[in-house]
Parts: structure tokens; C-alpha cells; sequence
């Protein structure tokens, strides 16, 4: 398991997240949790081309934000 921090901005605000990656994540759990001030808000899972879909939208985040978080991601780990 590791951890990193990511900062998007959108709309003039910027956002502070921390990332969880389960490398060896099994089909229960998907392999990136999203935090925000602590808080499980989004989580992803790689598709068959390594792009990240959303399993789930703890967070109610808009979907601008997920898809920058999902690109941060992916510049990250990819």
C-alpha cells in the first residue's frame, strides 16, 4: 500500500487530496481510495487500458473534479 498527495484546482479553488493505492488490491476493493481532510470520498479502479473509472462517489464529487483527480492519478502511478 502506498500513499501520496495530489493538488488539483478547478474553478479558482484548489484541492488537497491524499491518495491510497492498494497495489495488490483484489476485485473487493478497488486499487485507489481518495481522501479529503481525511474523509473517503472517491475511489477508482484501472480499466483494461489502465484508464481509471470511478467505483464509487463517497464524496459527492462533481464529475470535473473526479475526472482531474483520475488524471492526476493516472500521470502519477502511469
Amino acid at each position: 500500500m502506498g500513499r501520496f498527495p495530489i493538488f488539483i484546482k478547478k474553478d479558482n479553488e484548489a484541492y488537497q487530496f491524499e491518495v491510497v493505492d492498494f497495489m495488490h488490491h483484489s476485485s473487493e476493493r478497488c486499487q485507489f481510495e481518495v481522501y479529503h481532510k481525511g474523509q473517503l470520498v472517491a475511489s477508482f479502479e484501472p480499466d483494461r487500458q489502465d484508464h481509471l473509472q470511478v467505483c464509487m462517489n463517497k464524496g459527492n464529487l462533481d464529475e470535473t473534479l473526479l475526472h482531474l483527480v483520475a488524471d492526476e492519478i493516472e500521470t502519477i502511478h502511469w
